[in-house]
């Protein structure tokens, strides 16, 4: 069964799912969940990619739920960062 967006939000009085902490989609929430949305926006700025996606909530909630933090060596932080100056030129 398919919940559209507003079904969501109507059950959780809370924002766009694709940047919901795991906290707030187990109505846990908290200041990290602040944060982690920060991160995806963040990460979506750098990367002009949404860091989670999919065509049905049900995806984008799993994935998030699954989600392990990728680890970034200093060499992949720095080209982020440029690409993130280059954009900002």
């Amino acid at each position: 069964m398919e919940m559209g967006i507003d079904k969501l939000y109507d059950m959780t009085g809370i924002g766009t799912v694709p940047y919901m902490s795991p906290e707030m989609i187990n109505k846990k929430g908290c200041l990290k969940s602040d944060v982690w949305s920060v991160g995806c926006v963040l990460y979506e700025m750098c990367t002009l990619k949404k860091l989670f996606s999919g065509n049905y909530i049900e995806i984008i909630i799993k994935t998030i739920n699954d989600f392990n933090l990728p680890s970034l060596d200093s060499n992949e932080l720095n080209s982020i960062f440029i690409k993130f100056d280059l954009k900002l030129i």
